[in-house]
């Protein structure tokens, strides 16, 4: 039986409502059990759940089960730091049981990186947490959805240190990673790699990296890996991106603006290169609207499906 760790997030944002209501209608595969770690609200859930304390519990597929981490002091919409100890204790949670009981997949709800920082001072995001726990080296940062799909070169990086991470090492690994699961989704899909200064540093003008880009797509080209570029980032989007399933965007902003400005509620987070599927919607923790009843679960909804579909295979 497959399994799939749900984490509602940060209990003051809106995780546990847009997790709740998108388990409410949805329809569960009988061969995969789905555990929520954290809180569920049940004005928003009416369909069973066996709450459980352990993961060896679990007995059937095609039920939700519920480990509830929680603190009855912390209120919607209002952040603090016990809501972030709360999160951090969901996160550590689910790490543990991934490595004991080998769950292959995991959807994450938001959490506030500034409430986090307080329990951890190293945590930048799930995306890192989770490398650093599992001792990968080699991720990335990707988002799909049924419009585009954006991967990035770099994560949480500050712009001023991106091209120092931009090594050709670097940069050929990702751009394979990248490739393998693009080809996977899409074996036909053309992949087109985003410059990263100004018109592609104008022949030198405006910098050099995009001369690291053109060699390691001729290093991969040998391996028939073919990846197009590197193409002004400026004028991609309006004249070029139509053509290609993958686009690989140099940072985040870089990426994650076109990306949600042309996916919407339907984006979904994945993270390439770990030991196990993760997603996770493409949202915060809007705690300005938690407790309002008006957040969408569309992006989990989106989330849990291409769960599913990257679980079967």
């Amino acid at each position: 039986m497959k399994a799939i760790a749900i984490t509602t997030g940060d209990q003051a944002g809106i995780g546990p409502e847009v997790v709740s209501k998108g388990l409410n209608n949805y329809q569960l595969d009988k061969h995969i059990a789905y555990i929520v770690y954290g809180t569920l609200l049940t004005e928003f859930l009416n369909v069973p759940v066996r709450h459980i304390k352990e993961v060896s519990e679990i007995t059937e597929g095609g039920l939700i089960y519920h480990i509830q981490i929680e603190d009855e002091d912390v209120l919607p919409g209002i952040p603090s730091i016990r809501s972030g100890e709360i999160a951090y204790q969901i996160l550590q949670r689910v790490i543990s049981d991934i490595k004991l009981f080998r769950i292959p997949a995991i959807l994450t709800g938001p959490v506030s990186k500034i409430n986090l920082q307080h329990i951890d001072s190293r945590f930048i995001g799930h995306t890192e947490l989770f490398a650093h726990e599992f001792n990968v080296d080699n991720y990335i940062m990707s988002f799909h959805s049924p419009v585009i799909d954006i991967a990035l070169l770099t994560t949480h990086t500050p712009l001023c240190e991106v091209n120092k991470q931009l090594t050709l090492d670097l940069v050929v690994d990702k751009l394979r990673l990248i490739a393998k699961y693009a080809h996977r989704k899409n074996p036909k899909g053309r992949i087109a790699l985003l410059g990263l200064n100004p018109h592609c540093g104008e022949d030198g003008l405006f910098g050099n990296e995009e001369r690291i880009f053109e060699q390691a797509i001729e290093i991969l080209r040998m391996e028939n890996i073919t990846i197009e570029g590197p193409f002004p980032a400026d004028s991609f989007f309006k004249y070029r991106a139509k053509k290609y399933k993958q686009v690989i965007a140099a940072y985040h902003d870089q990426g994650l603006i076109p990306f949600k400005m042309l996916a919407g509620e339907t984006g979904v987070n994945v993270t390439l290169g770990l030991p196990f599927i993760r997603t996770s919607v493409d949202h915060g923790t809007a705690f300005d609207i938690a407790d309002k009843g008006i957040a969408s679960e569309v992006s989990f909804v989106n989330a849990l499906e291409l769960t599913e579909k990257l679980l079967k295979g």
